[in-house]
């Protein structure tokens, strides 16, 4: 049975400064004296406070008790109404099992609960707006917390190391969760971030090592360095066309990731920043792991895997990191407006059998010391099918051998090819060794790939009209149903 937590009086000394106005008792739900609580005066109110200056709230020789803070006191005969939870008030305070805080608080302050081991439940009212830096810094033995959609910021490491907390939901009324808000929490499993997020913060989720999947909504533009960092269980991630930069080893160590989704676009996708970080002796996967395909080696667009890549001609450049690690892409087309491609663009994407790129002008690689985007993959052999006329420049800008130059029709197509709708995809035969290529019909290019003699098939993202072209003959129209 737990013992009454008495707070002793101590004789101070004269160096010692009290750190509150006022003391009062506690009761439990019973009624029963069960402790004592400091208060400051403050904007008409109160606030609980710590009872010295250099001292928090702590008393570790007793059981845990269960503390209701009062949501009024008096004090010389004036009636205070507690407006907020002071910094540090219960800081290390490990005697305590359950805090029930009344309605009038509006504001949970900085390691107001830090450190307070014994803690496994609070009641969180819908009158606090703020969740201030490490509240609840090592509570590790909190296994649930609500919290309000009245709160708009949760503070840095709020919960840090609560490895207790299963699932938790963050309300739409959050705007601002802070750097290192949930790390630790190894024991978290799942949780819903709102549309009202518009930026992850470094470590937000670091070693969260239970989560398994994870959905960032469309209101976040940003994700910071190390934000996921250490989700070893973590098997799938969607990142949302809103997103334009992810920092620096974001998901460092999510070696279990086996799928990587994205809302956008290949164009958006193309243009996001990866922070890159290379070791000082030369790329190093864990040092590229700002983008998730480093652990997932494939990437989906909206849920379709994309194993044949083809950049639109509306992207200019492929930055840094772009599909690092994609060992699932098998053929890659580079639009005609393509002027640059990152460092890391394609590193190590081992499962590349052919590369195609439209632009008569060799695009940029960008190198890191001795490696260009496709540093792994062997770049020198692989075929490479290029416009007319451009061998030389091709040669020149990127080196190697194996290169093809498409100067239109390999041979006159002897009988009209079959083009024909199969199974949700288009099948074309007797392409006679010509660049057959996919538009939409807004003149999109989907997909490009040589013919080889045999039935080639062309996957499509919904129902709908297509165009078909073979070499230089006019394209033919396909109605595709899936």
């Amino acid at each position: 049975m737990k013992r009454l937590l008495i707070i002793a009086l101590f004789t101070l000394v004269s160096s010692t400064v009290m750190a509150y106005d006022f003391m009062a008792y506690t009761f439990d739900a019973n009624g029963a004296v069960n402790g004592m609580l400091y208060y400051n005066i403050i904007d008409g109110g109160c606030q609980v406070t710590s009872e010295f200056d250099s001292y928090p709230y702590n008393d570790n020789y007793y059981d845990p008790v269960d503390i209701i803070i009062p949501s009024t006191v008096w004090y010389e005969g004036t009636s205070y109404s507690v407006i907020s939870i002071g910094d540090h008030a219960f800081d290390r305070g490990s005697c305590i099992n359950s805090i029930t805080i009344p309605n009038s608080v509006t504001s949970i302050g900085e390691s107001a609960f830090c450190e307070c081991y014994d803690l496994t439940s609070i009641t969180i009212p819908n009158s606090v707006t703020s969740i201030g830096e490490r509240a609840f810094y090592y509570c590790y033995s909190l296994t649930s917390i609500t919290i309000p959609s009245s709160v708009t910021s949760i503070g840095v490491k709020a919960f840090y190391e609560c490895r207790g907390l299963t699932s938790i939901t963050i309300p739409n009324s959050v705007t601002s969760i802070g750097e290192g808000a949930f790390s630790g929490c190894s024991g978290l499993t799942s949780i819903t971030i709102p549309n009202s997020v518009t930026s992850i913060e470094g470590k937000t989720f670091a070693g969260c090592s239970s989560l398994t999947s994870i959905t960032i909504p469309n209101s976040v533009t940003s994700i910071g360095e190390w934000a996921f960092s250490g989700c070893s269980g973590l098997t799938s991630i969607t990142i949302p066309s809103s997103v334009t930069s992810i920092g620096v080893k974001a998901f460092y160590e999510c070696r279990g990731l086996t799928k990587t989704n994205y809302t956008g676009s290949i164009s958006q996708w193309c243009n996001i920043d990866f922070s890159i970080t290379p070791a000082d002796g030369g790329p190093v996967n864990s040092n590229y792991s700002s983008n998730p395909i480093v652990y997932s080696h494939n990437l989906f667009i909206n849920n379709i895997e994309v194993i044949d890549l083809v950049i639109p001609d509306d992207v200019t450049m492929i930055k840094d990191l772009a599909f690092v690690c994609c060992t699932r892409l098998s053929s890659l087309t580079i639009g005609s407006s393509v002027t640059s491609i990152g460092v890391g663009a394609f590193f190590i994407c081992t499962g590349l059998t052919e590369i195609t790129s439209l632009n008569t002008v060799p695009p940029i690689l960008y190198m890191y010391i001795d490696w260009n985007p496709f540093y792994g993959i062997s770049l020198y052999y692989i075929p490479k099918n290029i416009p007319c006329g451009t061998l030389a420049a091709y040669q020149s800008a990127w080196g190697g051998i194996n290169y093809s130059e498409d100067c239109g029709a390999i041979e006159e197509i002897s009988e009209a090819p079959l083009i024909y709708q199969l199974d949700g995809g288009i099948i074309v035969e007797g392409g006679e060794g010509n660049i057959i290529t996919l538009y939409d019909m807004n003149g999109r290019m989907l997909a490009t790939k040589r013919d080889d003699y045999t039935q080639l098939r062309f996957d499509v993202p919904a129902s709908g009209a297509y165009l078909i072209k073979i070499g230089n003959y006019p394209a033919r129209k396909v109605v595709v149903i899936k």
